[in-house]
Order: structure tokens, then C-alpha cells, then sequence
């Protein structure tokens, strides 16, 4: 014991005379608040000063508040650094006190040398971050199935389908690195570029006024390239998708090539309808489906440019599309009762094609520290050729022919600026504009002239009240203006506003809620005022005076993120004032299928969502339960009640990968197509990746057969009660295969939007 007292008193002296001698001469400090990018104070972020050749330390306290003190001297170096965020460095004057605030920015996350084995889960004022474990990346093919494998509560994956939505209803935005993407170009990531996910269910800044918004965040690179090939083939039926996709990075410059190719059908028999027609005389019609045979193609190529700099990034786009509906021929056995028109044969005969080039603009500027400011430009262009013939053999034939040049241009301006350390502003300007113009031939003949308009202006204000509650308000409205034809122009002016909520539960938890006003816009085609006919006793008609309808809604939704266990809840309501709905009237002796806005919609929706995570993440469980009630109003009213439950499972060993999921029957009410009823719905997957190459295999109501939708409504003149069979909806056998090579440096998987359709105004019977 005494041996080892001398060296330890002497040791002590030894540390502790110098640190005295250095807290004699500390004679300056420096204080301040530290923050990151939301205005948010940061606590422990370490804070060195160099001060000639002593060095000083210190880390900030509550609420990003910090002292330092140090020895004087001409000049300073201080610098700030946290875990997960870039390094902030200034050198100052060091002769007296010195009032420093400073701004930390998030960096990208980089584990390419570090294999996650536990997901992480991070939660701050309300944004939730997900990063990847790497069997939940081996076990994706792109950026939706990789959605999947996380199992956000509150969101809901379709593993075959690709199908992605809100579970409470509400609109979801997609983004990469910030930039408002479509669903494809999510299909396009490659998920070993994903950094991590985020998720925020009251976004703010650029993206104020969303409901909901999910950003992938990527690797960033500056050398080498890429080769991708991937392909989908369904194997009971004529169903597949193939591309290419090859991209190179020089510096701060990326370009990317796309093709790609796909191909549909399908031959159904057994569907069939009974409908009821009150004319002169009234008559019910009976249809049963002999033989369907349908066909589709579609081929796209895009080049990209992307440009980043140290404060914006630029992106040109130019993509062709080009699809066919070369065959469309539906058989049909008709029998009428009492016996108005004779029993028959029926052929329906439908050819489309389209040929659409698009381009598209964005560029984001980061002005300053408390700045930013994006705008993107997007042009459309379609020119749709519709045909349409129906024959029955004891009737006279009836054919509709159209010919379409479609224009559509999109411009969004958005800049957002925080203010003070509490306070955010942002403002959308966002106009569109659409023109159609269509020459109808045929049975009869016409010409449509369609023109759209709208201004949007949304400027939102963001509080926060300290570090757990935070109020956004939006003051925004709607200028909408269209013509018909000769008609006269349309103008309307509507408001709206919008107030979003967040309330820090706990370190892991949080509530937020938003209650909205807004405008639904009637399609394009329903505002058609062309008239087609769809057998010689039956018209469709669009209607020009439909009312714009009048949204409101409103949702509460609480999320718990856990280790192991993670819960989603909400409530949510959608009411839309004079609801745009089909509509049937007898006229002239014939049925007349027209739209009007008659009556209102009113949708309850409330429901849990709770994943559970075990086997160390490898084995994830998924269950949501909700109850939706739909009112509408008007000349037909009707109730709907039904219960919803849906259940996923994912499971991981080694490089392989297993999936599945089960949808209860739904029963649902549309203001179109009125009341419809789906059977359960179920799937299957089971993958293997690894160093590239990625091979999955699986199937959809294997055990079903042909999927068979019920939908029935009556209306006073007419009613329907059908059953419709699709092979590209029911039974399905499919595998996925894709394998990918870097060249040079791994490099970031540029993604891309690729519209395969066209968008058009066509009245189409």
C-alpha cells in the first residue's frame, strides 16, 4: 500500500497544479445557444477552444444553452462538434467576451463499414427516423418493399402489389433527399443506397401543409457508375415488366439513362351483370361474359443530369412514353326481360394508344443557414387515340372514335426561413395548368375544348412553444378558373386554410393533429361536355356546370417507437360538400349516364396499429385494426359500416428472406361506383440477395382463383348488380429477379419517375 500512495499523491500534484495555474489566467468566456436546423437547442454537444497552446473544453447544457471560459489571447479557435452532424469551426477574436449562437446540420449517415444489426429508431418533435438493419436491405428489391421491411405503423405496404398508403387515409408525400418524388421513382431505389427513412406526420418548412411526408435519404458519391437489370414476370398469365438503368458520377455531376418495356393481358371468363333500366317500356338486361381477351404494351427511356453544388442541386429530365392497347375485345351473352330487344351476342371492342414526352426542371437553393428555396418545372404532352365499338347482332352497332392532344404544365415556387429560435415561415406558389383538345367521330361527332387553371398560394407559420409543443397555420387559398367549348369562363376563388399540431409526449412518443379546408376538383373528363353513345339505348354525357366540392378534414394520431414495440393510433374525418357522383336519367327514351353534384360525403375512420419486433429484429409482426363508417347525402342516401383488419410478418436469416400478409373482405361506398365488395386478400414472398443479385418468388390468393369484385347501386332510373373475374387481380405465381454492378467507386442508385400512361380528358364510355 505505501509503495503505490507515493505514486498516486504524486501523480495528482501533477495534474492538478496545471489545471490550477490554467483556471488563474482564464480571464475571457464565450456563451451562446447551439441548435440544429429546426431551432431546436442541442444538449452535450462538445465545444473545444484553442487559445494559443492551451486547450479548453465544455459541452452545452439544457436547451443548447453554453459558458466557456479561457485563457485571453489575440485570437481564438472554437470548434463544435455532435455525433451525426457536421463539425462547426470559427476562429474569433479571443481578447474579451464573446457572444457566439451556433447551427449544427445533420450530415448524412454513412455505414458502409458498419453492418446494423438492431434497428434504430429516433423520434424528435414528431419526425420519425428508421434506419435500416442490413437483412431488412438484403431483403428489399427497391425502395417500397424496403418501406415494407421497416413496418412504420403508420404506414401500409403491399408486398406484391407495390401498393403504398396512410393506414388513417390521410395523403402521403414521397421524397428523396428532400425532393417531392413520385411512387415509381420509389420503386426505383436501389435499397443499399438508403441511408435511413424519415418519417413526419406534421411536416414543416418546404413541406408545410402536407399531411404526411416519408424522405429517403441516400448516400451521396462523386465517382464511378453503375448497371442495373431488373425484371417481374407473372407466370399463370401475360403479365411482365423489364429495364435497364445505367448511371455514371464525375465530381459533383451525375447522368442517368433509363429503357425499359412491359407487357399485359388478360383472358377472364365468368364475369356477368343484371341491370335494370326504367324506360319506355322498363326492361332488366342480364350480361354474362363468354371470352376476354386484352392486351398491353408500354415501352419508356429517360436521360437525367443532376448538378450539386455546395448550396443547390439541379436536375433536367427528358423522357418518352409510349403505350398500346393493341386488342380489347370483350364477348358477351345479352338476354332482356320481358323481351324489348332479343337475346344476343355482344362485342365490345376497345383500341388505345398514346405516345407522351415529358420534361421536367428542379433546383434547390440553400441561401443561408436559415434559407432555402426550390422550384420545379414539369411539362406534359399526350397525344391519346381512343376507339370503341359495341355491337349487339339484333341492334345497330355503335362505335365512338377520339383523337386527343393533351398539354399539361406544372410550376411550384417554395421558400421557407426560420426566424428567431422559434419561429418558421414558407410560402407555395404553385401553378397548373391543363389543355385538352379532342375531335370526336362515330355514331356522333364533336369537338371538345378544355381548358384548366389554378393558382395556388399557401404561406404557413410555425411555431414552436418551447421543446415539446409546436402550432403551424396556413392561410392559403385557391384560384381555380375553367371553360368549355364556347361556354363561358369559370372563376373561383377558395380558401384554404390549414392548422397543424405536435405535441413531445416523451423522448419516444408523440401526438400531432391537423384540421384542414380545401376544394375537390371534379375530373377532367366529368367536366367534358362532348355526349358518346354506348349502345343505341344508352348516352354518356359529361356535365360543365359541376360544382367544385368543398373539403374539410381533420385527423389525431399518437405514435409510441420502442426497442422492440412500436404503436400507431388516430382518428380521422373527410367530408366533402357537394360530392361529384355519377348519375343515371332516362331522356328521350334512352338512359342517360351523367355526373352531378348532388348531396355530400362523409367518411369516420379510427383505428390501432401496433408492430412488434423479435429474434433480434429478424422476425417483425405487424396487425392494424379499424373501424370506417361512410354517410352520404342527397336524391340517394346511404350508410356503411365495416370493420378492417390487415395483418404482415417479415422474417430474415442469413441472405434470405421471407413476407407475408392477410387483408380482410372489405365492403366499400363510392360516390362513383357505389357500393363495392372484395374478398379477402392475402400474399406470399420468399427472397434470396446477396452481392448484387436479388431473386424472389411469390404469390397472391393462390388459393382463390379469379378475384371477384361485387359492386350494386340503384338509382330511380337504373340499377346494377355486377360481378367482374380478372386474372390480373386474382390468382397470382411471379418472379422477381435484378442484379446490379458498380463500377469504379460504389455510387449513389439515381432514381428516376417513369410515367408509363398518359394523362388524358377523353370522355371514354
Amino acid at each position: 500500500m505505501k509503495n503505490l500512495f507515493i505514486p498516486l499523491i504524486t501523480a495528482i500534484f501533477t495534474f492538478a497544479f496545471p489545471l490550477h495555474i490554467s483556471a488563474q489566467v482564464k480571464t475571457a468566456t464565450m456563451t451562446g445557444r447551439v441548435s440544429n436546423e429546426s431551432g431546436k437547442g442541442m444538449q452535450g454537444v462538445n465545444i473545444i477552444v484553442k487559445s494559443g497552446n492551451q486547450t479548453f473544453g465544455a459541452t452545452s447544457g439544457r436547451n443548447g444553452l453554453y459558458e466557456i471560459g479561457f485563457a485571453k489571447t489575440d485570437t481564438i479557435t472554437a470548434t463544435f462538434s455532435y455525433v451525426g452532424y457536421g463539425e462547426y469551426s470559427a476562429t474569433l477574436p479571443g481578447d474579451g467576451h464573446i457572444k457566439r449562437d451556433v447551427t449544427l446540420r445533420r450530415k448524412s449517415i454513412m455505414l458502409d463499414e458498419v453492418e446494423v444489426s438492431q434497428q434504430t429508431v429516433s423520434v424528435e418533435k414528431g419526425n420519425v427516423k428508421f434506419i435500416p438493419t442490413k437483412r431488412q436491405k438484403d431483403g428489399a428489391m427497391n425502395g417500397i418493399s424496403l418501406l415494407y421491411n421497416l413496418m412504420i405503423p403508420q404506414i401500409d405496404v403491399n408486398p406484391v402489389t407495390g401498393e403504398v398508403k396512410a393506414v388513417d387515409r390521410t395523403a402521403l408525400t414521397f421524397c428523396i433527399d428532400g425532393r417531392e418524388v413520385g411512387l415509381q421513382e420509389i420503386s426505383r431505389l436501389r435499397p443499399k443506397d438508403v441511408a435511413y427513412v424519415e418519417y413526419d406526420d406534421h411536416p414543416t418548412g418546404l413541406f408545410a401543409g402536407r399531411d404526411k411526408v416519408v424522405n429517403y435519404v441516400t448516400r451521396k458519391y462523386d465517382s464511378g457508375g453503375y448497371v442495373d437489370a431488373r425484371t417481374n414476370t407473372h407466370v399463370l398469365f401475360g403479365q411482365g415488366d423489364y429495364s435497364v438503368q445505367g448511371s455514371f458520377d464525375k465530381g459533383n455531376v451525375n447522368l442517368l439513362a433509363v429503357a425499359g418495356s412491359s407487357f399485359g393481358g388478360d383472358d377472364t371468363a365468368g364475369s356477368g351483370s343484371t341491370e335494370s333500366y326504367n324506360l319506355t317500356p322498363a326492361f332488366t338486361k342480364t350480361s354474362v361474359t363468354d371470352k376476354t381477351e386484352s392486351r398491353s404494351l408500354a415501352d419508356f427511356g429517360l436521360l437525367q443530369a443532376t448538378v450539386r453544388g455546395k448550396r443547390s442541386t439541379f436536375t433536367a429530365r427528358a423522357q418518352l412514353a409510349w403505350n398500346e392497347t393493341p386488342k380489347g375485345v370483350t364477348e358477351e351473352t345479352v338476354k332482356y326481360s320481358p323481351s324489348v330487344y332479343p337475346a344476343s351476342n355482344a362485342v365490345t371492342d376497345i383500341y388505345q394508344r398514346a405516345i407522351a414526352p415529358q420534361l421536367y426542371l428542379y433546383h434547390n437553393i440553400r441561401l443561408n443557414d436559415r434559407q432555402n428555396f426550390y422550384w420545379n418545372l414539369t411539362y406534359d404532352y399526350a397525344r391519346n387515340v381512343y376507339r370503341r365499338s359495341y355491337a349487339e347482332s339484333a341492334l345497330q352497332p355503335v362505335t365512338s372514335n377520339a383523337k386527343e392532344n393533351y398539354h399539361m404544365l406544372d410550376l411550384k415556387l417554395n421558400y421557407a426561413i426560420t426566424v428567431g429560435k422559434s419561429d418558421r415561415f414558407s410560402l407555395l406558389v404553385w401553378n397548373g395548368y391543363t389543355n385538352s383538345r379532342t375531335d370526336y367521330y362515330g355514331t356522333t361527332g364533336s369537338r371538345q375544348r378544355l381548358d384548366t387553371y389554378d393558382l395556388l398560394i399557401y404561406p404557413t407559420y410555425t411555431h414552436y412553444f418551447g421543446r415539446k409543443f409546436m402550432m403551424s397555420l396556413q392561410l392559403g387559398f385557391d384560384v381555380n378558373t375553367y371553360k368549355v367549348n364556347d361556354e363561358k369562363r369559370v372563376t373561383k376563388l377558395w380558401p384554404r386554410p390549414r392548422l397543424n399540431g405536435n405535441i413531445q409526449t416523451s423522448g419516444s412518443s408523440n401526438i400531432a393533429f391537423n384540421v384542414m379546408m380545401g376544394t375537390v376538383s371534379p375530373q377532367l373528363s366529368m367536366l367534358n361536355g362532348a355526349e358518346q353513345y354506348i349502345s343505341s339505348y344508352e348516352v354518356m354525357r359529361g356535365n360543365p356546370s359541376l360544382a367544385t366540392g368543398k373539403l374539410i378534414q381533420g385527423n389525431v394520431s399518437y405514435g409510441k417507437y420502442m426497442r422492440n414495440v412500436r404503436l400507431g393510433a388516430y382518428v380521422f374525418y373527410k367530408g366533402v360538400i357537394d360530392q361529384a357522383r355519377n348519375w343515371y336519367m332516362a331522356e328521350g327514351g334512352k338512359l342517360v349516364r351523367t355526373y352531378i353534384t348532388d348531396g355530400d360525403y362523409h367518411s369516420y375512420t379510427l383505428g390501432l396499429s401496433g408492430v412488434l419486433m423479435l429474434l433480434g429484429n429478424s422476425l417483425q409482426l405487424k396487425v392494424d385494426a379499424g373501424l370506417n363508417n361512410i354517410d352520404m347525402t342527397g336524391s340517394l342516401r346511404h350508410s356503411l359500416h365495416t370493420p378492417v383488419l390487415q395483418t404482415a410478418v417479415y422474417y430474415a436469416t442469413g441472405h434470405f428472406s421471407f413476407s407475408g400478409y392477410y387483408n380482410t373482405p372489405r365492403k366499400g361506398l363510392d360516390p362513383q361506383t357505389g357500393f363495392l365488395k372484395t374478398k379477402c386478400d392475402y400474399g406470399l414472398t420468399a427472397a434470396w440477395g446477396n452481392k448484387g443479385l436479388f431473386v424472389q418468388v411469390g404469390c397472391r390468393r393462390i388459393f382463390g382463383g379469379k378475384d371477384d369484385v361485387r359492386s350494386y347501386y340503384g338509382y330511380a332510373d337504373y340499377s346494377f348488380n355486377r360481378h367482374t373475374l380478372s386474372r390480373t387481380n386474382g390468382q397470382a405465381v411471379f418472379v422477381n429477379v435484378s442484379y446490379s454492378f458498380d463500377f469504379g467507386r460504389k455510387v449513389k442508385r439515381e432514381s428516376v419517375n417513369i410515367n408509363k400512361g398518359a394523362a388524358s380528358g377523353i370522355l371514354k364510355p
